[in-house]
């Protein structure tokens, strides 16, 4: 490896926070890749196309595999420690095959290093990943106050399908590494250097990609803005995930859970909102580990952690999150019922289009309407009652795929 023409990068190391705009920054670095290299920033693709997972699972314990590992196919320690290698040698060639004095600044982006990565051995895992490779790392992570990313990540545990009550908010604690910003700062602290980590106050208008902007000194003119990618739930979506658990003893289905995540793109609702004297009951929590915090750091001040109260004077409504629906078997019935009566149609559908691609001479697209067919059926076969719906569709599927592949094989079989 050409150490020296390594060494010579800097490293700047987004570890998030969640909820802090990371999503909308890792899509501006993927989507500027091209921009930024010629001003010499790599966005690196072997860690991972947009957000930089590999990396965190890497450094992940591999006696505690997350969903992370299931992802990347890892099974055993073994496995992992394979996957480790792999993955670093991938980072390292996309390195070396950059021009030389081409790149002065690597760019890496995963806010599961905040989520994931929670123990000092881990953090000295992501140390020794890069090793020597960069005369300079800078790690940087956004914070909030506490009771907003609360707020904020309980709208992803929502979107993942989860039955959600007001005493969810009961274990947002300093107890909760999550939270506890504290021990968070401290473990980056202790494995890079407390000077070579640099805390930013998050808000709406200023994610990851345009602090590292101005710390760069970017030539904007070619780049996009960055925009916002997540969209945040709705009370009332919450309240509805929250019926359809109530009315089965499994979980919401795929199918079903990205039908509900789609209202709160289409419908409008109102944001979750605690109240002032909740907000600021949870937020007192951290008084203490705060308080901690930014004695010992220039670069945060508690008003960042305290943020604007404000925002919490809205009427309160998280009351909605308590109330049992009366209708909830009734309603999760018609849901699945629905669900499944459009994988019926949409795989007939797709079906009759395959057979007149086949008909037409078009092999490869009827095959890859059958396919699609399979899929469509596969995510309709979560619903109750499905299989004997949907058994003689998904034999036509495969009925189909294998004319197809006759076909292809010997043009005119099959017929």
């Amino acid at each position: 490896m050409p150490k020296g023409r390594l060494r010579r990068r800097r490293l700047l190391l987004h570890i998030g926070t969640e909820k802090t705009g990371t999503t909308a920054s890792q899509f501006w670095f993927r989507d500027n890749a091209e921009a930024l290299k010629r001003q010499g920033v790599l966005y690196p693709r072997s860690l991972g196309e947009t957000d930089h997972r590999r990396l965190s699972v890497a450094a992940r314990d591999p006696l505690l595999p997350d969903d992370g590992f299931a992802r990347f196919g890892i099974t055993s320690p073994e496995e992992h420690a394979i996957f480790v290698g792999k993955t670093r040698d991938a980072f390292v060639q996309e390195l070396e095959e950059l021009a030389p004095n081409s790149i002065d600044t690597v760019i890496v982006s995963s806010e599961h290093l905040h989520s994931r990565i929670h123990t000092d051995a881990m953090v000295a895992s992501v140390r020794d990943f890069f090793g020597s490779m960069f005369e300079a790392i800078e790690v940087v992570v956004a914070l909030r106050p506490q009771v907003d990313l609360a707020v904020s990540y309980l709208g992803t545990v929502v979107r993942n399908g989860a039955r959600v009550r007001s005493s969810w908010f009961d274990q947002v604690t300093p107890e909760n590494s999550y939270y506890n910003y504290d021990e968070l700062i401290g473990r980056w602290e202790r494995a890079f250097g407390e000077s070579n980590v640099r805390i930013i106050a998050y808000d709406r208008g200023e994610p990851f990609a345009r602090y590292a902007c101005a710390a760069g000194r970017w030539d904007t003119a070619e780049l996009s803005e960055v925009g916002r990618r997540n969209v945040a739930s709705t009370i009332q979506l919450m309240a509805m995930t929250n019926a359809v658990n109530d009315g089965g003893t499994r979980g919401i289905a795929t199918v079903l859970r990205n039908r509900l995540n789609a209202v709160v793109r289409e419908v409008a609702g109102e944001p979750l909102s605690l109240g002032r004297d909740l907000a600021e009951v949870i937020q007192s929590r951290f008084a203490e580990s705060n308080a901690r915090l930014a004695a010992r750091r220039p670069d945060l001040s508690l008003e960042i952690l305290n943020g604007d109260r404000g925002k919490h004077d809205r009427e309160r409504n998280i009351a909605m999150l308590d109330h049992v629906s009366p209708f909830a078997v009734q309603l999760r019935a018609m849901l699945e019922m629905y669900e499944l009566a459009l994988a019926r149609e949409q795989a007939r559908a797709l079906l009759a289009e395959a057979d007149l691609l086949i008909a037409g001479g078009d092999v490869p697209a009827a095959d890859g309407k059958g396919r699609a067919a399979l899929r469509v059926l596969a995510s309709g076969s979560e619903m109750p009652g499905a299989d004997g719906m949907l058994d003689r569709l998904r034999e036509r599927a495969d009925a189909l795929l294998a004319r197809c592949a006759a076909r292809a094989v010997s043009p005119g079989a099959g017929d």
